[in-house]
């Protein structure tokens, strides 16, 4: 191909010197114009012959996390495109060494000695990823208040046979890192004690919180005080669970008062004056005639003491007229005769004025039950309450204002873009929102709305105690499951993965 390029190039230029002899003969002089011009025709011609090659595209490579095992990252300098740097010797190859074979050669011909060590870090990696594995299977069986033996016989059999099944055999061998038993239970209580300084870390910086407190027994008839709170963080309430106190049943109010500072104060080193409300259920040990333990935590605190809406709505249905608690006694005694209950129906429907009694008392009991039910869930205020209890019982709360409160209210109605926040936003993160600019009003709300008005939170608590505490396992404490369990926080996986041991939580 060349061969005959060159010489049809060759041709061109005869017949160029040809053509420059004939008009020398035939003019008998040649001028420099007529030479140049000659000149540049017949470039223009032999140009023309020439091949012309397209430029080869060179396409641009991505870097690959799996180049790491080569020693390799992405460079962070700002290019065109990915450049592999060295982690070793710094140094950044061009794109175009963004393949295995050139990465690997310049690991084997420049740091042939330190290939071993690049192994031992790709075994860590394998390392880490089983390690973190084992702390999200332990997170799902303590957040479903599971067994430990779970993770072994219901959690892994399956994953090998899914993984088997969509993959391959090789995939799934993998899989057998999940820990056993006794592993299972010390990443449990790794991650309760990492989401306890998670809450304590947050208690601490002195921001206010409000605390729910309730008393019950567990299986064994221990006695149990839960402690909930409730704080701001990032632009709104956060209810989480704070401890459990196990109580001997002979404590006096003064001992439990005791007890709970030991843990407040003396465990979390938090500041009662930042507590700026107190809610609990109608116990006797806590807010009995003879019992003192929220007198005292008034006295050690700025708050107010908020008794359970459930509880008084309980207390307000006993209140029951004597005419229509006779008819309820005379169902129940009749229920308790089994079979004659049928009977004594036949012949009670006969009694209108009954009839009407039952039918008013009905409807009574089924809208308190249905108001029961409002009234319970997480991120509840005083506010919210109060409007499901208007329709029933019409409470109105009135606010008492200061001049300058009253000025910023004035300046807050006034403001479309607010009205707009106060639609999107929930009440308790639009009054948070606002406190750089009403400072005084945003503070007097979030004080009214941060106390809890239910203890509908440590029921729930009760409630996955007995779930965890069985008879089966009665020596059981629970304290590191029913945190994982019960916290509304998530565990930073990377600080766990950091950690180098895993201690067992104390039992608080």
């Amino acid at each position: 191909m060349d061969h005959f390029f060159f010489k049809r190039k060759r041709n061109n230029e005869a017949k160029y010197a040809k053509a420059c002899s004939c008009s020398t003969s035939g003019s008998g002089s040649v001028t420099s114009d007529n030479y140049e011009k000659n000149i540049n025709s017949n470039l223009q011609t032999s140009t023309a012959f020439e091949p012309h090659f397209k430029k080869k595209k060179v396409s641009v490579r991505r870097y690959n996390e799996e180049y790491l095992k080569y020693g390799f990252i992405k460079c962070e300098k700002p290019f065109e495109s990915d450049r592999p740097q060295c982690i070793i010797c710094n140094n950044i190859l061009a794109n175009e060494s963004l393949k295995p074979s050139k990465l690997k050669r310049h690991l084997e011909t420049q740091h042939a000695e330190l290939i071993s060590l690049l192994n031992i870090f790709k075994g860590r990696k394998k390392i880490e990823k089983a390690l973190l594995s084992s702390y999200l299977v332990a997170y799902r069986v303590a957040k479903e208040k599971m067994a430990y033996t779970a993770a072994e016989k219901i959690i892994l059999p399956a994953c090998l046979d899914m993984v088997r099944t969509i993959f391959d055999d090789k995939s799934a061998d993998k899989l057998k890192t999940i820990p056993n038993d006794s592993t299972i239970a010390l990443r449990i209580c790794t991650v309760a004690e990492h989401l306890e300084a998670t809450v304590t870390t947050r208690l601490q910086s002195g921001i206010d919180f409000a605390v729910q407190l309730g008393e019950s027994t567990d299986i064994g008839s221990c006695t149990a005080l839960l402690v909930y709170v409730r704080y701001t963080w990032q632009g709104d309430f956060v209810e989480d669970f704070l401890c459990c106190l196990n109580l001997t049943s002979c404590l006096r109010e003064l001992d439990i008062f005791t007890e709970l500072e030991k843990c407040i104060v003396g465990h979390y080193n938090l500041n009662w004056k930042n507590c700026k409300g107190i809610t609990s259920d109608g116990t006797a040990n806590i807010t009995g005639k003879q019992s003192r333990v929220i007198k005292k935590l008034l006295e050690v605190t700025s708050a107010t003491w908020n008794h359970c809406f459930i509880h008084r709505e309980a207390l307000v249905s006993r209140e029951i007229p004597q005419n229509l608690m006779g008819s309820i006694e005379k169902c129940g005694e009749k229920i308790s005769f089994g079979n004659y209950f049928f009977l004594f129906l036949a012949t009670i429907f006969e009694d209108d004025i009954w009839v009407m009694k039952l039918a008013y008392l009905t409807d009574i009991f089924g809208i308190l039950n249905e108001l029961s039910l409002k009234l319970q869930g997480k991120n509840n205020d005083v506010f919210q309450q109060m409007e499901r209890i208007q329709g029933f019982q019409k409470t109105i709360v009135v606010l008492d204002l200061v001049p300058e409160e009253e000025n910023e209210l004035l300046q807050l109605s006034s403001s479309f873009t607010l009205k707009n926040d106060y639609g999107a936003l929930s009440l308790s993160a639009f009054w948070i929102k606002i406190k750089e600019d009403f400072p005084l009003l945003s503070r007097k709300s979030v004080l009214l709305l941060l106390p809890f008005t239910t203890t509908s939170l440590c029921e729930l608590g009760f409630s996955v105690l007995t779930q965890l505490k069985t008879k089966e396992r009665n020596g059981f404490s629970g304290a590191a499951e029913m945190r994982v369990a019960l916290s509304s926080c998530v565990p930073d996986w990377n600080e766990l993965m950091n950690r180098q041991d895993t201690p067992h939580i104390k039992s608080v």
